[in-house]
């Protein structure tokens, strides 16, 4: 080789290692990506609630952010989302994870001449990891400021807010110390103006929450009594059990006492409101074929349960065909156990007079409202989140679900994006001035 052309690569080596540019060094990359994203995403902005089935926008309904939630808004969105997904969803993001960490290792070891350490080959990824794994864990036991729904004011004052499937601690499976009163407060926090306590196999936490109601259901959050029990394989909500009805269940309190059922419902206009749960078979449980008849008269168009979120969103088309053909009234269940701060859907159903009424007859007459107008009783109400109806949609969750977590913030959730994103590189950037100066 000769001394020119060694002159030559030795050129082009010094100039492949030089540092880059005091300017682009000193860039901020990571703060102008997200900058660009949430902009980008404002022009494509979609309302942060739909209807389930049909997918139209709710007329009547806002998603209010609290002061707290909005202080916070980049967490509150990100622990809203992580809430909100379902197990494939899940699965797909912690694979995502890895997957991006294995590929900038082996940038860095090849493109770069890295040395694969310890460090870079075990410790950042476990790290990343362990942060992902802190990030799940905070949504789901960190309290926090929820968004609720609220009616707006054009909406009828008859307009009301329930959850047909909720928890406490005294399911088997429902988290310790989430009591009545925590699940009363809960449900306030979430936007409902009653709820139904539907517990496995007891009806321990409906009557302790009814023995603390407010007299009148205008006057504070009301908790109403049911049962989750099993019917013909599938989980059901039996409205009023414990209460209003009574016998309806075997023994043992987890499944429905057929013989018990039917005899109760040839009594026309007082026949047993059933509401059929997921995940489960569509159909599974019997629908009511009109007056004086036993079976399901509602089905949920949402369930707040990662197996129920999936179901839901996969077969949408189905559960709404379903509805029309039997005439079920479609409703929503938070399905919370006591996890997480972030209520899947809501529904609205009008109740003349609901405000004056006592809670036993809140429910005689929401029960009444649905036996009368079967499929056109409710309007049920759910946070839009990316969905995972396919295979590719699955595999992509990662992108999908941010992308679509970005376009469904309000104006004030993108300016606390905006400070979030850039106060923590004003701040670094300020202390290593400050530094470089002292230095000098």
């Amino acid at each position: 080789m000769s001394r020119r052309s060694s002159r030559s690569s030795g050129a082009a080596q010094s100039a492949a290692s030089a540092p880059r540019p005091h300017w682009l060094r000193r860039w901020p990359v990571a703060p102008t990506l997200l900058t660009l994203a949430v902009l980008a995403a404002s022009v494509v902005a979609v309302p942060p609630i739909r209807q389930p089935l049909t997918y139209g926008i709710p007329v009547n309904a806002l998603l209010v952010r609290p002061a707290g939630y909005l202080v916070f808004a980049p967490f509150s969105a990100l622990l809203d989302t992580l809430t909100l997904l379902t197990i494939p969803q899940h699965v797909a993001i912690v694979v995502t994870l890895l997957v991006a960490l294995a590929a900038h290792h082996a940038w860095r070891h090849r493109a770069r001449g890295a040395r694969s350490t310890v460090h870079s080959a075990i410790i950042v990824p476990s790290a990343a990891l362990a942060a992902l794994l802190l990030l799940y864990a905070a949504a789901a036991l960190l309290p926090r400021p929820m968004a609720r729904l609220e009616v707006s004011s054009a909406a009828s004052a008859d307009l009301m807010v329930l959850d047909f499937h909720l928890h406490t601690s005294k399911s088997h499976d429902g988290r310790p110390g989430f009591t009545p009163e925590r699940a009363r407060a809960w449900a306030h926090d979430a936007g409902y103006d009653a709820a139904y306590i539907t517990d496995h196999r007891t009806f321990e936490g409906a009557e302790q929450a009814a023995a603390n109601n407010p007299p009148l259901a205008g006057q504070g959050t009301v908790l109403l009594p049911g049962i989750e029990v099993v019917w013909n394989g599938e989980h059901v909500n039996i409205l009023g059990a414990g209460r209003t009805y009574r016998g309806l269940t075997t023994e043992s309190l987890r499944d429905v006492d057929a013989q018990s059922l039917t005899l109760a419902s040839m009594i026309r206009g007082r026949e047993p409101v059933l509401v059929q749960t997921f995940p489960g078979k569509i159909g599974g449980a019997p629908a009511a074929n009109g007056t004086g008849t036993a079976g399901v008269r509602a089905i949920e168009a949402v369930d707040g349960a990662p197996r129920g979120l999936a179901q839901v969103r996969a077969e949408s088309r189905a559960i709404a065909v379903a509805a029309a053909r039997t005439n079920l009234a479609t409703v929503t269940g938070s399905d919370n156990h006591g996890w997480g701060n972030a209520p899947a859907g809501w529904t609205l159903l009008v109740v003349p007079g609901w405000r004056a009424m006592t809670p036993d007859s809140l429910d005689n007459a929401i029960q009444s409202v649905i036996r009368e107008n079967g499929h056109l009783a409710s309007l049920p109400v759910t946070r839009v989140v990316a969905g995972a109806t396919s295979a590719w949609r699955v595999a992509l969750a990662a992108p999908l679900v941010a992308w679509r977590m970005l376009t469904t913030l309000s104006t004030d959730e993108r300016a606390a994006w905006l400070i979030w994103t850039w106060l923590p590189w004003a701040v670094l950037f300020l202390l290593r001035s400050r530094n470089a100066r002292n230095a000098a």
